[in-house]
């Protein structure tokens, strides 16, 4: 197999996304020569394309095989035989049939959106309009598109936004070359070195990689994950990081009606914050409502803690705080929370499996082991060949997949490891081919 070549453009745009996105990450090891994985010819292929570059219109462009790589007076790649398409349907082409039974959809995706938010702005157009202008912005025409900012539930409802017209607030607005609004998003003033851009919604979804490139320009922090779960993570695009931080905002909070907001959905009289259910108010009404507790049922639960899972009261002592995920900032029953690393998650959030040894781990930080038919951490396998239970009907000999296997069910030959249950076939190989080079050394001229 031919070696992977990409233009320096888009070798820089791989390097600068490594930290952010599983496929750059791949591709960047590979181009540099990285561990893991050890086998490469199983992961990257080039058997349909190569020589792959940008364009600023934000496709990929390529050389399909069979297609002499030519180069111009100026040494440059000549353009002659060179193809182009979407870049999450071309970057698939890099990898093996295998590999991409392996690599998340939501990957390829994120690729994309990151691609194309690089290369393609359409000449759309930014503005950072102070807190007196977001009732206006939330009565605008959207264009059309299958985005979130399409099915927002505030769109129109600028009666409901009165607390957003404080000076601690900004909105930062997207729009086309025409002038139609795109995409919006809240800008709070935390502290004095402390910006937090809301949740994102914009008319298409990589517009939302567009807004995350203004974070990097202005030095703010954004929401980490766009929705309105995961309250207190946090993203910094200045170095690809993501924590959590509890944010709280000093401001007016007696009006009349009231908006759904994502983030800072808890506070009492006179704040918001992201990171307390068991304050007064909570702000997750669409009708200009908010809920709050009644002084009668306060005094009926003095020391208790009302849990949504089970829509029960229990006691204080009895149930534990969630610090990420699905129900981050809230407190639950204790059997519905599991502790992941240092932190506590609802046990039945998306984004945590149980593995294989019981424990609880980040689905991002663990393997699927198909042999297994379970999950494991990264550190605890190879990805690599093992043997698995379908049968060739041809002639009814055993497969060996390509895939995730336990590191400690594995043996390594020649710097490459193997599952043990086709270990022996590469043994057999090697010998072979040592027996056959002894016998033709021993024979006579």
């Amino acid at each position: 197999m031919s070696k992977l070549v990409v233009s320096k453009s888009f070798n820089q745009f791989i390097t600068d996304n490594r930290h952010i996105n599983s496929i750059c990450r791949l591709l960047h090891n590979y181009l540099r020569g990285n561990e893991p994985p050890p086998v490469w010819d199983k992961v990257i292929t080039t058997d349909e394309i190569n020589y792959i570059t940008f364009r600023r219109d934000g496709h990929l462009s390529y050389l399909p095989d069979g297609k002499p790589h030519l180069l111009n007076d100026s040494g440059d790649w000549s353009r002659e035989g060179r193809q182009q398409g979407k870049p999450s349907k071309i970057i698939r082409k890099v990898f093996t049939e295998k590999a991409q039974k392996l690599i998340k959809d939501k990957d390829f995706e994120h690729f994309h959106n990151r691609y194309i938010s690089t290369y393609n702005d359409s000449g759309l157009m930014f503005e950072l309009l102070s807190s007196n202008k977001i009732a206006s912005v939330y009565d605008e025409e959207v264009c059309e598109g299958s985005g979130t900012l399409n099915s927002s539930c505030m769109n129109g409802d600028s009666e409901y936004l009165d607390i957003y017209n404080q000076s601690l607030l900004r909105i930062l607005v997207l729009r086309s070359s025409s002038g139609m609004l795109m995409g919006r998003a809240l800008v709070w003033k935390i502290s004095d070195t402390v910006t937090f851009m809301d949740r994102i919604y914009t008319v298409l979804d990589w517009h939302e990689e567009l807004f995350k490139n203004k974070c990097l320009e202005y030095g703010w922090i954004c929401k980490a994950q766009q929705n309105f779960q995961n309250k207190r993570e946090v993203f910094n695009p200045a170095d690809g990081t993501s924590y959590d931080l509890k944010m709280k905002v000093e401001l007016d909070t007696d009006f009349s009606r009231y908006p759904y907001i994502d983030t800072f959905t808890y506070g009492d009289e006179g704040f918001l914050c992201n990171y307390d259910s068991s304050l007064r108010y909570t702000y997750n009404n669409t009708d200009g409502s908010r809920d709050g507790v009644p002084e009668d049922e306060e005094d009926d639960h003095c020391g208790e803690i009302f849990c949504p899972i089970r829509d029960n009261w229990y006691d204080e002592d009895d149930c534990s705080y969630v610090d990420r995920g699905e129900y981050a900032g809230q407190w639950l029953y204790d059997d519905e929370v599991v502790l992941v690393g240092r932190y506590n998650y609802y046990r039945e959030d998306e984004s945590i499996v149980c593995d294989y040894h019981g424990d609880y781990i980040l689905k991002d930080d663990a393997a699927y082991v198909d042999h297994l038919d379970d999950y494991l951490p990264y550190d605890e396998c190879c990805y690599s060949e093992y043997l698995s239970e379908y049968i060739r009907e041809d002639d009814a000999e055993e497969c060996a997949e390509l895939g995730w296997v336990f590191k400690y069910d594995c043996v390594e030959i020649d710097g490459v490891y193997y599952h043990n249950s086709v270990a022996d076939k590469y043994r057999t190989v090697e010998e072979d081919e040592s027996d056959d080079s002894v016998e033709s050394d021993a024979n006579p001229l």
